[in-house]
């Protein structure tokens, strides 16, 4: 560095002739009143911080750019993204440095949760040597399941000295789709013969798991069937429930029990109702979605895990 003593008292002038710097980073500077850029005030140093991120939506950093949008997303559930994290410097530092995440709120104003290692991503430090880079998973979720559009949100990789004139940002959009919780099927004994027939009393022992009562607007859940070959599927009242007392429509109305998961029996002993066959059973959650019409509600049923690879459980009879 060369100092310059001013010849009228003013304060001193200082010019960099080069080296490697960080807290601060001083770059180059050029005349910005006389002859705007055509002088060089400053060489400055060399930037010791360099931090580079990109983003992807499967982890291969092959695949992985500045933006991507994550469609699809089940609404109530959560989305994956994975960060691909560098530190770029090739300075002769003495150590290395680590950066922090940084979630840019004024993108994020519908609320949409970010998470990395299951904890807030912003402000989380991330610690990368020199020339090599770190993944790092970033789970969303909504905090309104209303809403299901999140557009371009950005996140930061930034400098922990000078975080405004050092990072790196890459920007996402997310997309849920209405959907309803997630529900599991499981039939004790997938077979009835006569064996299990006297044995049970003819009543097909079922198990109802894995729903969230708490899923928002979900108004009902349940058991149905068919017997092969039939395209129409069978809602027995007995099988079906309510989530809330308050959206039931008839005194018989069954309401879902406030813990546990469903026990149920569904008696096939009657040879006229339910001849010798195979039948699928799947169980069911049902939600609403928008502004409800009496007539023509906007429902959407999701159906999960049977006994068998699926979404089913067959039986045979």
């Amino acid at each position: 560095m060369n100092i310059y003593k001013s010849p009228s008292g003013w304060s001193d002038s200082f010019f960099l002739l080069g080296g490697q710097s960080y807290n601060p980073y001083e770059g180059e500077e050029k005349t910005k009143y006389f002859e705007e850029g055509q002088h060089v005030l400053s060489n400055g140093t060399q930037q010791m911080e360099m931090p580079n991120m990109r983003i992807s939506l499967d982890g291969n950093a092959d695949h992985s750019a500045k933006e991507v949008t994550l469609s699809d997303v089940p609404s109530g559930q959560a989305g994956q993204l994975t960060l691909h994290l560098t530190n770029l410097s090739n300075t002769n530092q003495g150590f290395d440095f680590s950066y922090n995440i940084m979630v840019q709120e004024k993108a994020n104003q519908m609320g949409l949760e970010i998470l990395m290692d299951g904890v807030p991503a912003n402000g989380r430090s991330v610690f990368i040597p020199a020339g090599e880079t770190v993944k790092k998973v970033i789970t969303v979720r909504q905090t309104d399941q209303s809403v299901l559009d999140y557009e371009d949100l950005e996140l930061r990789f930034c400098s922990q000295y000078q975080p405004i004139k050092i990072n790196d940002m890459v920007h996402f959009n997310v997309h849920f789709k209405p959907s309803s919780s997630p529900i599991n099927l499981v039939i004790t004994d997938p077979v009835l013969n006569i064996e299990t027939l006297d044995r049970n009393k003819g009543d097909l022992e079922m198990k109802v798991t894995g729903f969230d009562r708490q899923f928002k607007g979900m108004k009902k859940l349940g058991v149905e069937y068919r017997y092969e070959g039939s395209t129409t599927w069978t809602r027995p009242d007995t099988l079906n429930f309510f989530v809330n007392r308050a959206d039931s429509t008839k005194l018989h109305d069954r309401v879902l029990p406030a813990t546990g998961d469903l026990l149920l029996r569904f008696n096939m002993k009657d040879d006229n109702l339910y001849p010798q066959g195979n039948y699928t059973f799947r169980a069911y959650t049902t939600t609403m979605y928008g502004t409800e019409d009496r007539r023509h509600p906007a429902l959407w049923r999701r159906h999960y895990r049977g006994v068998q690879r699926g979404h089913r459980a067959r039986l045979c009879l």
